[in-house]
């Protein structure tokens, strides 16, 4: 086993304008095709989501197309965890599994709460009544 490198050098790259419209268009298409879409980003060995803008902006789309969006970089059960990774930003095979179990939960507790939902108007005038 190689150890991981965890020196980072400094994110700068600027984003990609058409790449964000996809990502937008991808999201409409979704939408209007009535895809229950989720979008993850995946965990990192190294906390350095701060200085990586493709966390910020798919942030800021998600929540303008209110669209989940599972931000699993900096997820503490995979900082720093060598057993799950292959280098710095990829995982290896059990931490792809744990990973993939985590979003599997995640996406079936929120088609709970959603299910929960529907089943039952838990709107501000019901409550009043």
């Amino acid at each position: 086993n190689k150890p991981i490198q965890t020196d980072t050098p400094d994110l700068k790259f600027e984003l990609d304008s058409n790449k964000v419209n996809f990502f937008k268009s991808f999201i409409k298409d979704c939408i209007d095709s009535n895809v229950n879409l989720y979008i993850v980003a995946s965990p990192r060995f190294i906390k350095n989501v701060e200085k990586d803008p493709s966390v910020k902006i798919a942030t800021e789309i998600t929540d303008e197309y209110n669209i989940p969006f599972y931000n699993y970089s900096s997820d503490t059960l995979f900082l720093k965890h060598h057993e799950y990774f292959y280098d710095r930003v990829h995982l290896n095979d059990r931490g792809a599994r744990v990973f993939s179990n985590k979003v599997i939960d995640k996406i079936l507790q929120n088609e709970e709460l959603n299910s929960i939902s529907k089943k039952y108007d838990w709107s501000a005038e019901k409550i009043k009544k």
